[in-house]
């Protein structure tokens, strides 16, 4: 059998660390490495918070910490990423839990564009992805890696964020044996 090739170093998809107290949070400003393993970039204060606990009653999907876009009614295009190292030609699924939270306001457009950028930043692959009310929902993205690195992105591209606010919680990469074709 074919051993799959390693993921790393991949880190820290559940933003357990730093781990933060009971009930409080932090917000990232722009190029923060604060979070191990990623890289924070924000047009404005309070686009990207580390949250331990719940963030608008949705409890963290996987450990004690999750990340939310655009708190504090801060605009939308907040974004996290992380580069790590992949094989050329292996196929590779990015799976993570994204939730939202919708005040009373309505129902603005909340959603988050998941992309696997080469190391030359061509975009590999994408998924937009608009969550559920109040709950976690799964989603994939699935590449095939074309340069030895690759940077996982993940922006909010929310239409609006008065009274919503959008988490990432629980990223995490898998590695599938290289497509070799037949002879």
């Amino acid at each position: 059998p074919v051993t799959p090739p390693s993921a790393g170093p991949f880190t820290n998809g559940s933003f357990e660390i730093p781990a933060l107290s009971a009930g409080t949070s932090t917000a990232l400003t722009n190029g923060s490495t604060a979070i191990p393993g990623w890289t924070v970039s924000v047009p404005f204060s309070g686009d990207v918070v580390l949250a331990r606990g719940s963030a608008d009653g949705l409890s963290a999907y996987d450990g004690q910490q999750l990340i939310v876009f655009n708190a504090g009614n801060s605009p939308p295009g907040g974004s996290l990423s992380q580069t790590f190292n992949t094989t050329v030609g292996s196929n590779y699924t990015v799976t993570f839990a994204v939730g939202s939270q919708i005040g009373p306001a309505g129902l603005p457009d909340m959603s988050l564009a998941a992309t696997a950028l080469s190391s030359n930043n061509a975009v590999i692959a994408s998924n937009y992805c608009v969550p559920a009310n109040l709950v976690w929902t799964l989603f994939q993205l699935n590449f095939t890696a074309v340069t030895t690195s690759t940077t996982l992105l993940f922006k909010d591209t929310s239409s609006s964020t008065v009274n919503a606010d959008l988490m990432l919680d629980d990223v995490t990469v898998t590695a599938a044996p290289p497509v070799t074709p037949p002879s």
